[in-house]
């Protein structure tokens, strides 16, 4: 047989975890339990209570204005029925007048500005034929009975010369005007021109009857 002692003591062991286990659930059950406001302080001093703003008052609602009753239709005098023997009155029936459309007038874009046009063929021929007659005109009265004289021979003529050469082969620029140089020969009758154009060169030739040509020059 066991002795009782040393079967209490082995009891002990199981009696003290039996009672753990019912502390450590008391005390669980304690913690969820709400707690209570204190109704006082310890010190003797009355609690404070706490004010929650109240919460906003709800927007009132619109009330819709009353419906107005419809107005009650014009009466129409209705025309009373024609006599017997009495012709009908009728009444003109006029169409409907229609809104004519109206359409804006068409603004043209502005013209672009080029600037003066320059020359063209036609008009420096024109000027050259002109300046040709005058300068004849004023040769003929400068020079009635006796050709152009020759100028003076020397080294500064034939260096004048030249340079006049070199300037009367470059022909002028399309806004210049047109430049002549007369080809004739000093006992001859027959009065020869060179004109030089911005369009070309060519050669204008008066005989002594009057006549006139127009021909290209000779090289």
């Amino acid at each position: 047989m066991d002795d009782p002692v040393s079967h209490t003591a082995r009891r002990w062991p199981g009696l003290l975890l039996t009672a753990l286990i019912h502390v450590a659930l008391l005390f669980a059950l304690w913690r969820q339990m709400p707690d209570r406001p204190a109704t006082g302080r310890s010190d003797g001093r009355p609690a404070i209570q706490w004010l929650l703003p109240l919460a906003p008052r709800p927007a009132p609602e619109r009330v819709a204005p009353p419906l107005l009753p419809p107005r009650p239709a014009p009466l129409t005098r209705t025309p009373a029925p024609p006599r017997p023997g009495q012709p009908a009155a009728q009444t003109p029936i006029t169409a409907p007048v229609q809104p004519q459309a109206i359409t804006p007038p068409e603004q043209l874009p502005p013209e672009p500005d080029f600037g003066p046009a320059p020359p063209s063929a036609a008009d420096i021929m024109s000027r050259a034929r002109r300046d040709i007659a005058g300068i004849d005109k004023q040769l003929r009265k400068e020079f009635p009975s006796r050709g152009i004289e020759l100028p003076p021979d020397g080294v500064q003529a034939r260096l004048a010369r030249g340079i006049n050469a070199a300037h009367d082969a470059v022909g002028p620029k399309w806004y210049e005007g047109a430049k002549m140089v007369e080809l004739s020969q000093p006992d001859s009758k027959t009065r020869v021109y060179k004109i030089m154009t911005a369009m070309g060169t060519y050669c204008f030739t008066q005989y002594e009857d009057g006549r006139k040509a127009y021909t290209n020059c000779p090289r």
